[in-house]
């Protein structure tokens, strides 16, 4: 009862005696306060089982409150068309979840659609929990809080541009009203825009090289407007200056929107379309690359204004950029010192001086750069000389602003050096035995003509230059004269020996015929001067020594023979003296082989030389057989005469190789064979400690020895060659 200010509610609930009610009215329920503050408002309560009307305690009623702070921000800000609203405030008394509502009233201008969904609306980053109450003719929207926010704190309201609400067509400045049933006081929020378009601003352009006629690499930067949101595959059209030269064709990977790759294509002569390979921002700086290899091309004349103009799908408005310079580019030249090449060929052969100089419109020092053939720039800072050689001189100007000069070349030949001359052959101071010689000479540079003692050389392959030459007996010298391809000369000099005798070899010592009682000795011998000899010794087992040795300066050579073994040795001395020519001499003498053992001793000498019959045993010993055979080391005497001794151990053989003389002997046996023929033994071999001993009078049969016996000394002599023979 609206007059009675009375509600009747039927409970939907059972209630139970004494028990405690909770009554709550939403402030969907619109019952208003009273105007008046005050501290003493009660209600009163009664049911139809507790008809008596009772009081409730005093409560207050304050001065209404608003919020503050209300801002509103709407994206895109577009006239007549939806937007993502966020409208943000801060309350002064508490919000309580599901129980307080907020009210939003758009301005005059804003179509509010009849419903809106809760999903669509978010409270503190919650959504509603049910659909808010709309009316569009006030284009009022009231809602309950899905959470709770206490006092002083900040509100945000989102509301998708799903929800429908549409902009006004009339661009301009408008405000929204604010108020919760907590801060029932109506605030208008700061005003925000509604514009018609945004515009692109701030736009630059640089050019890498700013030089005119250059294909260059562009940098053009630019912000987008409030309303200037690309998507994926909007499009980005620039608009070049009068001159420039675009290419028909952009290829794909010159082009860059951020730093990824956009694909572009030319639409007009001077206008090329980049399709955003990414989405931009409102309000976002974009940077555009477009590199050297896209082809695009500065104007062919200088000057300070020239604009490129900036537009999108979005901004469709160009835009111009501020003005920027395309330039001259400086001018070098260079001078040479001597002007002209003093050499045969172009080559100079006294090194140029070079003086580089660079002017410029724009800069009064431009800087210069150069390099040879295929070095890294370096900057010019004063004269410079070329290297020797053929090579190229690529020089050029950069001014301050970028402008870099086409780049010039010079070629400088430049041989200051005489050519080298090898002598391949003969060699200076050879001797040679031919009444004539082929000369050859080479060079590791090309040679313009060579003579020799005045005669012209005949060019061949590799450098080589060669002329066969009459000699005289004796002494020949030679001058060689070249020039190479720049006129440089250089002469060599050679002596040549015409020797055409056949040098005398000469055995001096041991004598022809000597007799050498020692195992080394040394053979001297003499023959022309730097002869190479070449020497063969044989003895009785056969070549015991081949090898080269050269005379010296005054034509003597020697060798030394060790281990010889004895008899009869042969000397053949074979020289060939530096012309060629060969002579030889036969020689020879006697080795005297003394060997000395002794009974029951390890020890032996051999031609004065101490010994031992066995190193690795020193148990191996000469011994007396029963009933008196004289008993010695086969092997060790074998080997003293320079013998190969075999062993079969199969048929417990030894077998002796002495030149053509062929030993055999059987362990136990009392039969020897020499050169298969049969030989009785005093006692057969037998093996001590290892090793094979034979009765001492079988070493004077088998080899033809000498033997003696001392009996003092219990020693036994072999002496070979005997003595007599």
């Amino acid at each position: 009862d609206p007059n009675k200010r009375e509600v009747t509610i039927i409970t939907p609930v059972d209630i139970g005696d004494n028990s405690e009610v909770v009554v709550k009215f939403l402030p969907i329920a619109k019952i208003k306060n009273p105007t008046a503050t005050g501290s003493n408002y009660q209600v009163e309560v009664w049911t139809t089982n507790d008809p008596v009307k009772k009081l409730s305690a005093q409560y207050n009623i304050t001065a209404r409150t608003g919020v503050m702070n209300g801002r509103v921000t709407l994206d895109p800000p577009r006239a007549n068309s939806t937007s993502n609203i966020t409208i943000s405030f801060k309350i002064s008394n508490p919000l309580a979840k599901n129980a307080h509502t907020i009210t939003l009233i758009f301005p005059s201008g804003f179509d509010v659609p009849p419903s809106i969904g809760a999903s669509l609306i978010t409270v503190g980053g919650s959504p509603l929990l049910d659909d808010p109450d709309v009316n569009s003719g006030t284009r009022t929207i009231t809602f309950v809080t899905p959470r709770d926010f206490s006092s002083g704190a900040n509100v945000e309201v989102i509301i998708s541009k799903d929800a429908g609400i549409v902009n006004p067509a009339k661009a301009g400045k408008y405000k929204l009203t604010i108020y919760t049933s907590q801060d029932n006081q109506p605030v208008d929020t700061a005003p925000f825009d509604i514009i018609k378009e945004s515009q692109i601003k701030d736009v630059l352009a640089s050019v890498d090289p700013p030089t005119v006629g250059k294909v260059a690499r562009w940098e053009i930067t630019f912000k987008t407007g409030t309303l200037g949101g690309i998507s994926t595959g909007g499009k980005i059209w620039i608009e070049f200056p009068n001159g420039t030269v675009v290419p028909g064709s952009i290829p794909n990977g010159t082009v860059t929107v951020d730093g990824v790759t956009a694909v572009t294509q030319r639409v007009l002569s001077l206008k090329i379309e980049i399709t955003s390979p990414k989405d931009i921002l409102p309000n976002s700086t974009v940077k555009i690359v477009i590199t050297k290899d896209a082809g695009i091309k500065n104007p062919t004349s200088p000057s300070s204004t020239y604009k490129v103009k900036v537009s999108t799908t979005a901004e469709k408005t160009p835009v111009e950029s501020a003005p920027f310079t395309i330039y001259q580019p400086p001018v070098s030249s260079l001078k040479i010192e001597p002007d002209k090449p003093d050499g045969l060929s172009g080559f100079y052969i006294t090194k140029p001086t070079i003086t580089l100089s660079a002017s410029s419109n724009y800069d009064p020092s431009p800087r210069i750069y150069y390099h040879w053939d295929t070095a890294k720039d370096v900057p010019y800072t004063g004269p410079i000389t070329p290297p020797e050689g053929v090579h190229k001189l690529y020089y050029h100007a950069e001014d301050r602003f970028g402008n870099i000069e086409d780049e010039h070349v010079r070629e400088f030949k430049v041989d200051t050096k005489p050519p080298v001359i090898d002598l391949i052959q003969p060699e200076d101071g050879s001797f040679v035995k031919d009444k004539q010689v082929k000369v050859i000479i080479s060079s590791p540079e090309d040679l313009l003509d060579a003579k020799i003692n005045g005669k012209k050389m005949i060019k061949g392959a590799q450098g080589r230059w060669s002329l066969t030459v009459a000699l005289k007996e004796g002494e020949n010298n030679f001058v060689i004269k070249a020039r190479d391809l720049a006129g440089n000369e250089a002469e060599i000099s050679f002596t040549v020996y015409l020797d055409t005798t056949p040098p005398t070899v000469k055995i001096i010592s041991p004598k022809m015929g000597g007799l050498v009682t020692t195992r080394s000795t040394t053979v001297i011998g003499e023959t022309d001067p730097n002869s190479k000899v070449h020497i063969k010794v044989s003895a009785i087992t056969g070549i015991i020594y081949e090898d080269d040795t050269f005379a010296d300066n005054q034509g003597k050579f020697q060798f030394t023979l060790t281990k010889l073994p004895p008899g009869f040795i042969g000397i053949t001395a074979t020289a060939v003296d530096p012309a060629g020519n060969e002579g030889k001499v036969v020689s020879n003498f006697i080795h005297k082989e003394t060997i000395l053992l002794w009974i029951g001793k390890p020890e032996a000498m051999i031609d004065n030389e101490k010994t031992y019959v066995d190193p690795d045993n020193k148990n191996v010993v000469p011994f007396i057989l029963p009933p008196g055979r004289t008993m010695v080391p086969i092997r060790f005497i074998s080997e003293a005469f320079g013998a190969k001794v075999l062993w079969d151990n199969a048929t417990r053989t030894v077998t002796i190789i002495w030149g053509s003389t062929t030993i055999k002997l059987t362990i136990g046996v009392y039969t020897a064979k020499i050169n298969d023929k049969d030989v009785k033994l005093d006692a057969p071999p037998i093996i001590r400690e290892g090793r094979t001993f034979v009765p001492i009078r079988f070493i004077s049969e088998a080899f033809g020895a000498q033997v003696l016996w001392d009996g003092t000394e219990r020693k036994v002599t072999i002496i070979y060659p005997p003595s007599g023979s």
